[in-house]
């Protein structure tokens, strides 16, 4: 009985040997690095999705928490007229509206006298030329 059992054994290690099996579990092989690669490949790529994922989450959470603070501050009468003041330049009724520009420093005096009007090249060539 053990010998009949050593050859079963020794016949199915002959058939493993043989070319055509090799080839049957190369091509198995094969097949299963393939697919590994794959999964691997797409793992990869959902990290990274994912990263992008959360990167654009804290963004967007930022942009509410900024827009809910817009909309609490334009919830109340101060907050509109503040926003109208400085978005259209509007004001109350018996109010004005003053422009200032220029330095701090500078009066309306030395404002006129400190300027100085460039003149281009063409215009200085002509008159050098007496036109």
């Amino acid at each position: 009985m053990k010998y009949g059992n050593y050859r079963a054994t020794k016949k199915r290690f002959h058939i493993m040997k043989s070319p055509l099996a090799m080839a049957i579990i190369c091509v198995i092989l094969f097949v299963l690095i393939k697919a590994t690669w794959s999964i691997h490949q797409k793992a990869v790529v959902s990290d990274a999705k994912l990263a992008r994922a959360r990167v654009e989450l804290v963004k967007l959470q930022a942009r509410q928490k900024d827009l809910d603070s817009q909309v609490s501050e334009l919830s109340t009468d101060q907050g509109i007229e503040t926003e109208l003041r400085t978005k259209y330049r509007a004001v109350r009724d018996g109010e004005s509206v003053a422009v200032i520009t220029g330095d701090v420093g500078q009066t309306a005096a030395t404002a006129g006298a400190s300027t100085t009007v460039s003149v281009g090249w063409w215009r200085g060539l002509w008159s050098w030329f007496g036109l």
